[in-house]
């Protein structure tokens, strides 16, 4: 009969309810020692543990067991092993003497059956009723409709997943079950002790960085909840590299297979920031800027816990403004490039990565495809060599494979990789420099997000690479990363500025990044040095603190 926090040795209970003719008593705690004021741990101690007399009543026949145990905290559970080890210990040196005392024996074998037939006499756990505490009618019955999905009784562990799906959602600040049976009906009753969180819910987030890409994040998000579910959440990203903000609603549907809808007004804006550097006054700061506005309506079913599809259609503007040269001077125009495009698709995503950026476990695999089609509009500027305005109608598909997997652990060394494949036929715009800022970019590590790596991009291509991972704790850790990248076809410019495609696996590329990275509870602290082969600054080193974050592309 095992003691709690507050009785550790209930051995009072014991003799009034059970009677026992001998008793066995096993001391398995220290003497905590007067609180310290500056020690939290030890107040903690001393106001759940009374202090109570390990040992057996005078006149109760009864035998002490009190293993040897090193000293630890009250909430230290990592030396478990060898308290048990020392328990077992300390019991067979006194066997001889329990076995003079107690005469009755019993086998494994006749311990089995009467346990087998006592599991026998208990009902299976099916719940009859599922009972709604501590929020309103409409609110219950959502929470039943995620649980109930039939009018028949179901078993309690057939309702784990559901439960746990329940309890991580946020309109809920806490779903306490209890479980009890009911004798007139047969089975159990489940009742939910439910607390309503905050319905508006506040977040921000952002890196600052030592090279130019600042940002800021901050959204607001309000949780409706009726007999389905709906939440509204405005944002916006705040930097001189990526300024946007995006509205958009959740509805959803508790069903025995829930899906979601999803609405999403977005719009963006990248700078980029040639090699990473702020130029001088005397010079125009960036060369590239992309913009997409667009509308993203989405209907989604959740795939066990960790993984979700979706499919998807969007309409949007994507827009860049470039030059065709570096050596531009003031007076210059910018070249315009419009794509007015829609779009259909479908994604699988499967996530139990254990950090957003820098992981040091778990996997996840992505497969998205989408067809579609648009109208583009190019305006020439100064530094063009078309003259003349032109539109061109293009329609397209694309399949992207990403599988990310820490697969291996060895020590404080952990091992991942890294692989993606990106087939397309995104159409080749009228000038070379429009075509690559289309064009999707590998991008395996946060620097290279940030970065218009000309080398890493292209219509078509496979990429992989391996991570080498070497822990100092749980929040530190070191980690190199290596990356091949091959084009299907590489992009040239001709003569008149216009794309072309090369011979077949005719180029490959390069990449890789050491960082030492610290994760806090605001984010993760990062030195990292980057190697991005092929580009004319190809070495850059970084200081960042936080998370890169972007809005979901509408087009690529």
């Amino acid at each position: 009969f095992d003691g709690g926090i507050f009785n550790n040795f209930p051995v009072d209970v014991v003799l009034e309810d059970f009677q026992p003719d001998y008793v066995i008593g096993s001391k398995a705690a220290g003497d905590y020692s007067i609180p310290n004021p500056d020690d939290i741990v030890s107040q903690i101690e001393g106001l759940v543990m009374n202090k109570v007399p390990y040992q057996i009543p005078e006149g109760v026949k009864g035998i002490m067991v009190a293993p040897q145990l090193i000293k630890v905290e009250v909430n230290d559970f990592s030396q478990a092993k060898s308290f048990i080890d020392s328990g077992y210990v300390a019991t067979t040196v006194l066997m001889d003497s329990i076995k003079k005392n107690v005469s009755r024996r019993e086998s494994k074998e006749e311990r089995r059956m009467k346990r087998e037939a006592f599991n026998n006499r208990k009902p299976d756990m099916f719940i009859d009723q599922v009972i709604v505490t501590g929020v309103k009618p409409a609110q219950a019955d959502y929470i039943r409709k995620l649980i109930v999905h039939h009018p028949k009784q179901r078993l309690f562990s057939e309702m784990k997943e559901d439960y746990y799906r329940l309890i991580t959602d946020n309109r809920f600040r806490s779903v306490l079950p209890r479980l009890k049976f009911n004798p007139q009906s047969g089975y159990y009753d489940l009742t939910f002790e439910v607390e309503r969180a905050t319905p508006l819910e506040l977040q921000f987030g952002g890196i600052i960085t030592s090279s130019p890409n600042t940002e800021g994040y901050l959204q607001g998000t309000y949780y409706l909840l009726g007999e389905n579910a709906l939440n509204i959440s405005l944002n916006g990203y705040f930097g001189r590299f990526y300024l946007g903000g995006r509205i958009g609603a959740r509805f959803d549907f508790p069903f025995q297979n829930p899906y979601f809808l999803e609405m999403d007004m977005v719009s963006y804006r990248y700078h980029y920031f040639p090699s990473g550097l702020i130029f001088l006054d005397d010079v125009l700061s960036s060369n590239v800027s992309r913009y997409d506005d667009n509308i993203t309506g989405i209907i989604g079913w959740p795939i066990t816990n960790k993984g979700v599809f979706k499919i998807n259609g969007v309409t949007g503007d994507w827009e860049t403004h470039y030059y065709h040269t570096n050596a531009v001077k003031r007076t210059d125009v910018q070249d315009k490039t419009l794509f007015r495009y829609f779009k259909l698709g479908a994604e699988l995503d499967f996530n139990t990565l254990n950090q957003r950026q820098y992981a040091t476990a778990g996997s996840r695999l992505n497969a998205r495809l989408n067809f579609g089609g648009g109208t583009e509009y190019h305006t020439p500027g100064t530094t063009s060599f078309s003259k003349q305005k032109a539109e061109f109608y293009h329609s397209f598909m694309d399949l992207q494979f990403t599988y990310d997997n820490y697969f291996a652990k060895s020590g404080p060394f952990t091992f991942g990789m890294l692989s993606e494949c990106v087939f397309t036929t995104l159409p080749r715009f009228r000038n070379y420099t429009s075509t690559m800022i289309l064009m999707p970019q590998f991008s395996p590590f946060p620097d290279a997000k940030v970065r218009f790596l000309e080398n890493l991009r292209s219509q078509s291509y496979l990429a992989g690479g391996l991570k080498i991972l070497y822990s100092f704790s749980n929040a530190i850790h070191m980690r190199v990363e290596g990356y091949y990248f091959q084009q299907f076809r590489k992009i040239f410019q001709n003569e008149k500025q216009g794309a072309y495609f090369g011979p077949w696996l005719s180029h490959h590329g390069f990449t890789m990044t050491s960082a030492l990275v610290a994760h806090t509870f605001l984010g993760p602290l990062s030195l990292n040095l980057n190697y991005f082969g092929g580009e004319t600054s190809p070495w850059s080193f970084t200081v960042n603190f936080g998370y890169y974050l972007f809005h979901k592309e509408g087009l690529n």
